[in-house]
């Protein structure tokens, strides 16, 4: 960079990146109130990074060039390395009040439905295209194939490679990203809106004509091997999956989404191209596009794109096996750890099921530094570093469980303690206190995570995809609201079930 001027296309690129950079800290409110601090802190000017922002936009390659040469010197370097052993503010306010306009849905003849929201707030368009796949449709000889072909998908196509993917749209300051969850596959691009034919076409290029590279595969079945196998050096996430086995088996919740090392040591790339057959089709498929656009020619653009994707069969899903009923716990002792996880497990609901709503409550009365078990179990007893309630579901049941992290002498005596909070939420529930500031806060968290307009889109067509409609979410607001006391008794009766709990332990071996 001191010999040579930069190309012009890369400093074009690097000028779109910061201008998406600083528009995406616009998109929540604690992101403007971040930038404006810290344009006062930095500058003593509220416009400070607007005024950067247009500054940036008159860097030429002979000025990067000449701050290279004054600041990259010997005299001027710190050289560290970790080795292995041995070798605008305008008149009036920054952001006026934001109307959110209505969801507009289309069917369209293949049977992809497009959901599209108009929201002029910032220059961005946020396209999730969501199918319904994941472990819901794998067994255990083919845990981890939606995973790992999601990963390859966005590794080449037909007219890109995985480096033509990535330098086209990070050119423009965008991003493309892979999904994977117990019930969907999903892909997520953002570009500003200028580039909005360029985002839709990477999009349906990674979705429609993906070649599934093998060394990508041989590349991407060893990165998740690896994290297969580093599982157990993560205490709670590795108790949960030894609960959620011997809860339901080798089905559904039971499996990993990264699947074992005999299912992806033995999947092939024939295997990854059927599943791509089975799940990547429309009538199996919800496209939101949410952002800086116009809906009229969103589903032009779209239509147009993706006339020749035809249907096929239905997406089968996977039939679990029935529960095991009766109290177990299984406990593993590893020699390297100094502390122990409990995890406590119950049968739970699925998606459509009435109690959600009520669990949703139970869990966040459960978990924060106010809640009984916090208050009880860490600072009366002392007996836990963390504790809390945590709840999974999707199209099929799941499961709500307990947890604590403590030490290995007190595992037995913090099981204990759980069941006694489980049997107080069964006999006598909760107290209007709780209920109210449970509710007032899951509110406040629903609130800030709608202001970022790509998970509101993912949301959207997440919703749609596992049949609760587009626009369940602004029910679901209501229907948590009314919960009432008995209501959560109730569903605390039902779940939390001391013969149908699993308990398990992972703790330090004792000697």
């Amino acid at each position: 960079m001191k010999r040579e001027l930069i190309p012009a296309a890369e400093l074009e690129k690097v000028k779109k990146q910061c201008i998406a950079g600083l528009y995406t800290t616009r998109k929540t409110m604690s992101g403007q109130a971040m930038e404006l601090g810290s344009s006062w802190l930095t500058a003593g000017d509220l416009n400070f990074s607007d005024r950067s922002l247009a500054r940036i936009q008159q860097v030429t390659a002979e000025d990067v060039q000449r701050v290279v040469c004054e600041w990259f010197s010997d005299k001027n370097k710190v050289l560290y390395s970790l080795l292995p052993e041995g070798f605008k503010r305008t008149s009036g306010s920054l952001i006026g009040k934001i109307e959110r306009n209505p969801v507009q849905k289309t069917v369209l003849p293949n049977g992809l439905r497009l959901l599209v929201r108009e929201d002029e707030q910032l220059p961005f368009v946020e396209f999730r295209i969501v199918f319904q796949g994941g472990l819901v449709t794998e067994e255990e000889s083919t845990a981890g194939q939606t995973l790992l072909m999601s990963r390859l998908m966005l590794k080449g196509t037909k007219t890109r490679s995985a480096e033509k993917i990535s330098e086209e749209i990070e050119n423009v300051g965008g991003k493309i990203e892979n999904g994977v969850s117990h019930g969907t596959v999903s892909f997520s691009a953002e570009v500003m809106k200028e580039d909005f034919d360029l985002g839709l076409d990477i999009l349906s290029d990674v979705v429609l004509t993906p070649v599934f590279p093998a060394d990508a595969l041989e590349l991407e079945r060893g990165m998740l091997l690896a994290d297969i196998r580093s599982e157990k050096d993560q205490m709670l996430p590795y108790a949960l999956k030894r609960m959620r086995r011997e809860l339901f088996g080798p089905w559904s919740f039971g499996l990993n989404t990264q699947g074992s090392e005999e299912s992806m040591t033995a999947v092939t790339r024939d295997d990854v191209v059927a599943q791509w057959k089975r799940l990547i089709h429309p009538d199996n498929c919800v496209l939101s596009v949410f952002g800086n656009v116009k809906a009229d020619a969103v589903i032009r653009a779209v239509q147009t794109k993706f006339a020749q994707w035809t249907a096929a069969e239905p997406v089968r899903l996977t039939v679990p096996g029935e529960l095991k009923t009766g109290q177990r716990q299984i406990v593993e002792e590893q020699p390297d750890k100094r502390q122990a996880v409990v995890v406590m497990g119950y049968p739970g609901v699925d998606l459509k099921d009435p109690r959600i709503y009520p669990l949703v409550l139970l869990q966040e009365i459960c978990s924060d530094l106010g809640s009984r078990l916090f208050m009880r179990i860490r600072d009366e007893l002392a007996l836990a570093y963390y504790v809390g309630a945590f709840q999974q579901c999707g199209v099929q049941p799941g499961y709500f469980c307990f947890y604590a992290g403590t030490e290995p002498a007190s595992a037995d005596q913090v099981v204990q303690e759980l069941f006694k909070q489980a049997e107080s939420l069964v006999k006598e529930g909760v107290t209007q206190a709780e209920l109210d500031r449970a509710k007032a806060k899951i509110k406040g968290q629903r609130s800030i995570a709608r202001q970022d307009l790509g998970d509101v889109a993912r949301v959207t067509a997440v919703n749609e995809i596992c049949g609760l409609g587009y626009d369940y979410s602004e029910k679901e607001d209501a229907l948590l609201q009314a919960v009432t006391l008995e209501q959560v008794r109730s569903a605390a009766a039902d779940i939390l079930k001391p013969e149908h709990c699993v308990i398990s332990i992972v703790r330090a071996k004792t000697n």
